[in-house]
């Protein structure tokens, strides 16, 4: 022990006086006494005993006493080396608060199941991090006490995780101190997320990194994928047990439910196809299992359920008339030329035009529906080059070219965002095509090698180049989701996929510190825009699946021991007190006060 202060030792002094004033005895002194006192005096007073007469006088010389000593050694500072684990000065609690880890097992949830154990481990300075794909530092270097308050309350969320990150952020955040790192977790990993590297390597570099594994594998079925395409929604749910079962799977929009009964085989995948109607559309599944979140699946549509489409051709069939009648989201009207109805559709395509069966006005007729703001697109065909499109157009049809040229993407888009291609941008092949003098205000779209547009956008009109007779696009499995996406932009729709989003994705508002991270399940607002939210995670959904990792706390070996130094003066001042308060009742009890 030493004193930080030894100028408050000084304050000994004060013995000085203190024992003096209690050495001095008081003089005695004659006084008159009328006798007759003495009469009136009860004879059978006891008198005290001298001895603890002396005692009592003692008993208040050493309260005395002990409290100067203790008011100056205070001052003084006392400062006293205790022994102490070196890693327990510093701990970080990596919580995993995953979607698995909301399992009610016994009806108790995995995550609050080891906090128990986890609370007696905490000591010293505390950081906590959240495990996820990018692990979150929730509180940094705060007091145990503040530390265990917030994990008592804190829940898990309907997120997926990753523990080796979170791991090596905790070696980062600790630098050359050593302390404790404990991992809370049911260690349900990942394939690439490989923890026993991140621990080795934290353990190098003198960390000591503890596990606590939570809950059992335990039986679930639950939703893992979501499939949203030209109207209609695919939802694909999975039996993770080694037994088949029979679920409910429940279908609730607007005012109308339905129910549908399935059976699903071990550990495989079926599938459910609805409708997407405007609105929300929830679909429930009614099973006996210890997961609720990924039970049900919310999805959200803010359009009208169909658009009214008006393909003006000759031909019976073709490739885009099969790509827009599969469109559920579509209402398509065909019209014959010359016979044309009233323009008031959403959208107007031409495609397969025989030119000779077109009235005079026509063009005009469609020239002043897209001043008025309608949509029109111009699918290329042959003889496309003789027709007089009477100011329809910003561009010009220039002759037809015969000979094999790629079609690439100028920039990825809404336009070819989806579609299958290669790493140069390419995504078709044509055999022949129109060479197109574009506008000023013609946006280029895909082109040619030789800077031929094929996709030309004007205001509100698309302009198609290529000939589906003479590519291999219209067999493409993106050709249908193509015309989908050119119908939904030229209508100002946004793709069903903005609206409609996985837990963990991160949402950005007017400004990026404006950040919200998705963690719930569920349809909420966000800056005037409803959005859907879903779990689907099959690696969370997986709780039957073996944990790959068991409880290695290493609390049982023998750790280096470092001095800490503790200053024990407020502790002499708490005592002082007391014996202060003590002394008041003292002699309080004794008559003097």
């Amino acid at each position: 022990m030493y004193f930080g202060n030894m100028d408050g030792l000084w304050l000994l002094a004060f013995l000085i006086p203190f024992i003096i004033i209690y050495l001095i005895k008081a003089k005695p002194k004659n006084v008159t006494v009328p006798s007759l006192i003495f009469f009136i005096q009860d004879r059978k007073v006891k008198k005290y005993n001298a001895m603890l007469r002396r005692l009592l006088i003692r008993t208040l010389f050493f309260l005395q006493l002990f409290f100067i000593l203790l008011v100056a050694f205070s001052a003084a500072k006392p400062i006293i080396d205790v022994p102490i684990d070196a890693y327990s000065l510093n701990t970080i609690v990596i919580m995993d608060l995953s979607a698995s880890m909301d399992t009610v097992e016994n009806g108790v949830k995995r995550v609050d199941q080891a906090k128990q154990e986890l609370l007696g481990m905490i000591k010293g300075r505390v950081s906590l991090i959240v495990a996820g794909e990018s692990p979150i530092v929730l509180a940094n270097n705060i007091t145990s006490a503040r530390a265990k308050a917030i994990i008592t309350n804190i829940d898990a969320k309907h997120t997926s995780t990753r523990l080796d990150n979170s791991v090596l952020l905790a070696n980062q955040i600790l630098g050359n101190e050593k302390g404790n790192i404990i991992v809370l977790s049911d260690f349900l990993l990942r394939k690439d997320d490989d923890i026993l590297a991140a621990k080795k390597l934290a353990e190098a570099n003198d960390k000591r990194v503890i596990f606590i594994r939570a809950g059992e594998k335990k039986r679930n079925v639950g939703f893992i994928n979501l499939n949203l395409n030209r109207g209609v929604g695919e939802a694909f749910f999975k039996n993770f047990d080694d037994e088949g079962r029979t679920v409910d799977v429940t279908l609730e929009s607007g005012s109308s439910k339905e129910t549908r009964r399935v059976d699903i085989a071990p550990f495989s995948v079926e599938k459910i196809s609805f409708e997407i109607e405007k609105g929300e559309t929830v679909l429930s599944l009614v099973s006996n299992d210890n997961l609720a979140a990924d039970n049900k699946l919310y999805v959200y549509n803010p359009y009208e359920s169909k658009s009214r489409i008006l393909l003006i051709t000759n031909d019976e069939t073709s490739a885009l008339l099969d790509a827009l009648e599969s469109n559920l989201r579509l209402d398509v009207e065909i019209a014959r030329p010359p016979v044309i109805p009233d323009l008031s559709h959403d959208l107007v395509i031409l495609s397969g035009v025989n030119k000779n069966m077109l009235l005079p006005n026509t063009f005009r007729d469609i020239k002043k529906y897209k001043d008025s703001g309608g949509n029109v697109i111009i699918a290329a065909q042959d003889s496309l080059d003789t027709f007089d499109f009477q100011g329809l157009t910003g561009f010009s049809v220039g002759e037809l070219q015969n000979e094999r040229k790629e079609v690439c993407a100028e920039e990825q888009n809404e336009f070819t965002s989806r579609m299958v291609g290669r790493e140069s941008g390419c995504f078709a092949s044509v055999l022949r095509h129109y060479r197109i003098d574009a506008g000023n205000n013609t946006a280029i779209i895909a082109s040619t090698p030789d800077n031929v547009p094929i996709f030309a956008l004007e205001n509100n009109l698309f302009y198609y180049g290529i000939l589906d007779q003479y590519s291999g696009f219209r067999e493409q499995i993106s050709y249908p989701i193509f015309w989908n996406d050119v119908i939904n932009y030229m209508l100002g729709r946004e793709n069903l996929a903005n609206f409609n989003l996985k837990t963990g994705d991160i949402l950005i508002g007017g400004n990026t510190a404006d950040k919200t991270i998705l963690d719930e399940s569920g349809i909420f607002e966000f800056h005037g825009s409803r959005k859907a939210v879903n779990l689907l995670d099959a690696e969370e959904s997986n709780i039957f699946k073996e944990a790959d990792i068991f409880n290695e706390t290493g609390l049982g070996k023998e750790y280096e021991k470092v001095k800490l130094e503790v200053d024990i003066s407020n502790y002499l001042l708490l005592l002082a007190l007391a014996v202060f308060i003590f002394e008041l009742f003292y002699i309080k009890r004794r008559g003097d006060l």
